[in-house]
């Protein structure tokens, strides 16, 4: 119980030897800070939930404790070029009518998983005009067709492919629970990058402290 208290920060080196911005050859200002150091303290804002004011002196904290004293982002900075991280989202080609929209996507199926005691409807119907209830506990139980009715709820799992679902449900709720339910920038542009940086820093940290496992026979 008290290491869950214990507080442990890891800093690459690349985020250090690249703090500072390359020079530029074209007409403009030298910007003082590179991308990467831009994302570093925004992404700190976003894991521990601070304002940008606190995010600036949190950084400047906690490179003081390390001995470093580089220049850090002031919060304006931070909001300015928070819009510069939004490309990294996959951009949703909107469509002009809605009869396109169902010839490119088709309906969704929805997917839920039946009871134990669940029962086949009786309308008799079979096959294709089966309503997706039956279709799926035929899928689930024994007395359906022979496949995957065989596995059982395993197989209907893989069939349907509610595995992904179960997954995707799972990341959103890390990503709530870690980042929170709500966006902090107002614009739109830096909204999207203020989710980009969000969803970059749970994928990195299940990289950097995933263990290692082996299935063992």
């Amino acid at each position: 119980m008290r290491r869950r208290g214990a507080l442990t920060l890891w800093l690459d080196e690349a985020a250090l030897t690249g703090w500072a911005a390359p020079k530029r050859s074209s007409p403009g200002g030298q910007p003082l800070y590179s991308d990467m150091a831009i994302e570093l303290v925004l992404t700190l804002r976003l894991v521990f939930r601070l304002a940008l004011r606190q995010a600036e002196a949190f950084s400047r904290s906690v490179l003081g404790l390390l001995g470093l004293a580089p220049p850090v982002p002031d919060h304006g900075t931070l909001s300015r070029r928070g819009w510069a991280f939004a490309g990294r989202q996959p951009r949703v080609q909107a469509s002009t009518a809605a009869a396109a929209t169902r010839q490119r996507h088709p309906p969704l199926d929805v997917v839920v998983p039946p009871r134990a005691s669940a029962a086949p409807s009786s309308d008799g119907s079979s096959g294709a005009s089966q309503n997706p209830r039956d279709r799926h506990i035929q899928l689930v139980e024994p007395r359906g067709s022979p496949g995957m009715a065989e596995r059982g709820r395993m197989g209907w799992q893989q069939a349907t492919g509610y595995g992904r679902r179960n997954q995707a449900e799972t990341a959103v709720a890390l990503y709530k629970h870690l980042i929170g339910p709500k966006l902090r920038a107002r614009s739109l542009p830096v909204q999207r990058g203020e989710v980009a940086i969000a969803v970059a820093a749970p994928n990195q940290m299940i990289r950097t402290a995933k263990p290692v496992s082996v299935r063992v026979a």
